[in-house]
Order: C-alpha cells, then structure tokens, then sequence
C-alpha cells in the first residue's frame, strides 16, 4: 500500500514498518517500470539550440567537402564558425557528446575545405609571381613568357 508523508510518519509512530518509496520503485520489474511510465512522442531530433549549431555545422562541413561550384566558398568558413561555437557551448548541450561530435565533424569539414581553398590560392598567386617576375628578368632577351615554354617576341 503506498502512503503519502504524513501517513507514513502516522504509520511509523504506531509501529508498523513502512517501505520508503524507492526500495518499492527498484523491486518493480523494469517492463512494469517502463509500461508506468508516459510513452514520449517520436521525435526526429531531440535537443536545445547548441545541439542545433552543431547539427548545422556538421552538415555545412559535409557540403563544403561535397560542393565544388557557385558560392561554396562561403561553406567552410560557415562549418567553421558554427562548429567553433557549438564545441564551446557543448556543455548546455541536451547531449553533450552528440553535441561534441557534430562540431568536431563541422570544424574537420570546414577546415579540410577552407585550408585546400587557401593553398589554392596561394598556388594561384606563386604561379602568377613567377610569371610576372620570370617575363620581367627575359624582358630584355625578348621572351615574354618564363621558362619551361618561352615564347619569343616578334
């Protein structure tokens, strides 16, 4: 028989034994247990607005490595700011590992894609230094183009 407070302290003051209520709730069988309680709703994603960043960062570092035309520039540098932010904030996170995860997927995403977008450039800007200064120093020979395919001036 379950009791509230004040009846078990009654119960107790004429001597009868009264069983505190979680000694009852681990002696019930654990399909009792669960069939007391409410059936929660499915749910596709459960969590609060840092699980969220980082669910977005992790996508967005999957696009940045997937996506190769239009403005997929902007993508890395988005994983990267949102992945920053929800491993910062993975400690209010409704599941701090999951949280943890996805961020760290959005920041390896982003940072793989951002730092291949870097050493593009980079390259980019070697080749056209080399071009400039390698027709700069052949000027006076008349070569207008650098060494390995020199072209001559007419």
């Amino acid at each position: 028989m379950r009791l509230c407070p004040d009846h078990a302290a009654e119960a107790l003051q004429q001597g009868q034994t009264v069983v505190p209520p979680e000694r009852y709730a681990g002696g019930i069988a654990h399909s009792e247990a669960w069939a007391a309680r409410p059936a929660r709703p499915a749910q596709p994603y459960a969590g609060n607005s840092t699980d969220v960043s980082a669910l977005v960062a992790a996508l967005a570092g999957i696009m940045a490595l997937l996506s190769c035309v239009g403005l997929s520039w902007v993508i890395p540098f988005l994983a990267l700011a949102l992945g920053l932010v929800a491993w910062l904030q993975a400690r209010d996170a409704a599941d701090p590992g999951r949280t943890r995860l996805l961020a760290s997927l959005g920041l390896a995403g982003g940072g793989i894609f951002a730092l291949l977008l870097i050493g593009l450039g980079l390259v980019m800007m070697l080749c056209m230094l080399s071009a400039v200064f390698g027709s700069l120093s052949a000027w006076p020979r008349g070569v207008a183009t650098p060494i390995p395919v020199p072209t001559s001036i007419p």
